[in-house]
């Protein structure tokens, strides 16, 4: 009796500390996550699109904050889209609308395959149509099969049959020497790259594959800047780091501790919470154009290599494109000094809170990002 007291007593002992013991604080990326996540919803219903779209929705569902009357507007507005198209090829040239589509609709719980009586995944089936868009193409369509599991449709009389080996192929032969991969030239680019590993991940069963992962590992890692962040097309910004941790981390790499990505102690989880607004989102970049020869207001699309660099990704948009209630406008002073918005870019926000989460999915060991399939029905 006495033993069994003195252990309770122990017990009791050991416990209170820990309930009195203050919370552990959040890390910045932690709060930068919470913090974004909380501004998306107040954003009102997603729509299709780039901006305001699927990459929104990919990004809440895999938090959990994607709400039943959020999943079913987005499908509504992407089946009038779809309509609209009335074709599963969204776009004549871009195939990544096509792919961007699918994702997004697998994430808030839909089959890409029964589209307002459009089967999406046959607007991928001609390998040859995906080549319009240059490597963007077969990327971001191997993501978009991968990511409900769907078979691929039989291509039509005449045209090239997409197959995974040789989507996987074709983004192998496209390595650069240095070992990344880029849309244009010889030199690589850190966009390009990481969203070609993101691709390959789910095949590093393939030796080839394996071995142009390490080779792309080892390019990134050569180009990190000092402070954990990354550049693309000259311009260091936040989505290279976003795009960077959805790679690593689909490659079960963790960003905020591998050595290989680790600059003077900064991680690319630092670098883009460098860019990190308060009360939620995220900056494009710290680096403005010049100021232009009459002062008015300048968008984000006006700096040339900007606008350049958004132009690799499939989820680019122009500036009549760009929802005004979304996207801050950097604005020029009357002595022509231009003024950091501290509102939140709408493509950046979106590429950094999905990334965010794709590193705490990481960290509890769930499927990587873009692994959509136990979102299905």
């Amino acid at each position: 009796m006495k033993q069994s007291i003195a252990a309770l007593l122990l017990a009791v002992l050991v416990l209170l500390p820990a309930c009195g013991a203050q919370p552990v604080p959040e890390a910045p990326w932690q709060t930068a996550c919470r913090e974004t996540g909380a501004y998306l919803q107040t954003q009102g219903a997603p729509t299709a699109g780039s901006i305001g779209g699927e990459w929104a929705v990919i990004g809440l569902r895999r938090a959990g904050l994607l709400t039943d009357e959020m999943a079913r507007s987005y499908k509504a507005a992407a089946e009038d889209y779809v309509r609209q198209a009335g074709s599963p090829r969204l776009h004549r040239a871009k195939s990544t609308d096509t792919s961007r589509t699918i994702l997004g609709l697998t994430a808030a719980g839909y089959d890409a395959t029964a589209v307002a009586g459009i089967d999406l995944t046959a607007g991928l089936s001609d390998m040859s149509y995906l080549r319009i868009q240059g490597l963007n193409g077969p990327i971001w369509a191997l993501i978009a099969l991968d990511c409900g599991g769907y078979a691929i449709p039989q291509a039509a009389e005449g045209e090239e049959q997409t197959t995974r080996e040789g989507l996987v192929s074709e983004i192998l032969s496209a390595q650069c020497p240095d070992g990344g991969w880029t849309l244009l030239g010889e030199a690589s680019d850190v966009d390009m790259t990481a969203m070609a590993l993101t691709s390959l991940s789910p095949y590093l069963e393939n030796r080839d594959v394996q071995a142009a992962v390490e080779r792309a590992l080892t390019c990134l890692s050569r180009v990190q800047q000092d402070n954990g962040g990354f550049m693309s097309w000259g311009t260091v910004n936040s989505e290279s780091c976003a795009q960077v941790i959805v790679a690593l981390t689909s490659l079960g790499i963790d960003p905020a501790a591998d050595s290989r990505f680790i600059k003077n102690g900064a991680s690319p989880l630092d670098g883009l919470c460098a860019f990190a607004c308060v009360g939620g989102g995220f900056r494009h970049s710290d680096e403005l154009p010049e100021p232009p020869a009459v002062a008015p207001t300048v968008t984000k699309q006006t700096a040339p290599v900007t606008a350049a660099a958004r132009q690799s990704h499939p989820n680019s948009v122009t500036a009549s494109q760009v929802n005004p209630d979304r996207t801050a406008a950097k604005q020029v002073a009357s002595d022509g000094a231009i003024v950091v918005p501290i509102e939140p870019d709408g493509m950046a926000t979106e590429q950094g809170f999905y990334a965010l989460t794709a590193y705490a999915l990481f960290c509890r060991n769930a499927p990587r990002l873009f692994d959509l399939t136990s979102l299905l029905p």
